[in-house]
């Protein structure tokens, strides 16, 4: 039995398509972003302790206030990561330079962010990992 081109075969095939294209464009899940880098978030690690704030701007990109203890002193340093590398550094407020903490590569896990440091210029290599879990108190 040969397939024949008719203007009836060809409207069924448009209506088919068109009902197709209909029912995957409502179909489709409601996508939630539950990622830690898109919400307001805290996200603290008790050994060694480090905390991290994420808030969002009025303008709408964010701003991150993060807190390190070194030598039993709680100081504010800046956490960028990018890709799959973080870096963290102490800025100097007297100058331009940052002077660079740790660095290494991330992973977002279970909710955490796994900071796995590759280079340690304040602990000697004590640590291995940062694992920062959501807080609720900032």
């Amino acid at each position: 039995m040969e397939f024949v081109s008719t203007k009836r075969n060809k409207r069924l095939f448009a209506i088919f398509l068109s009902l197709c294209i209909l029912v995957s464009c409502f179909s489709g899940c409601t996508l939630v972003d539950t990622s830690i880098f898109t919400q307001e978030i805290t996200m603290q690690s008790d050994d060694p302790y480090m905390i991290t704030t994420f808030k969002r701007t009025e303008n709408g990109t964010g701003s991150r206030e993060t807190y390190l203890e070194i030598d039993g002193d709680i100081c504010s340093v800046e956490l960028y990561y990018r890709s799959t590398i973080f870096v963290v550094q102490m800025l100097d407020p007297l100058s331009l330079d940052a002077e660079v903490l740790l660095s290494g590569t991330w992973k977002e896990r279970n909710g955490k962010l796994i900071l796995s440091i590759e280079e340690d210029y304040i602990w000697g290599n004590q640590y291995e990992h940062i694992i920062l879990a959501p807080s609720s108190s900032p």
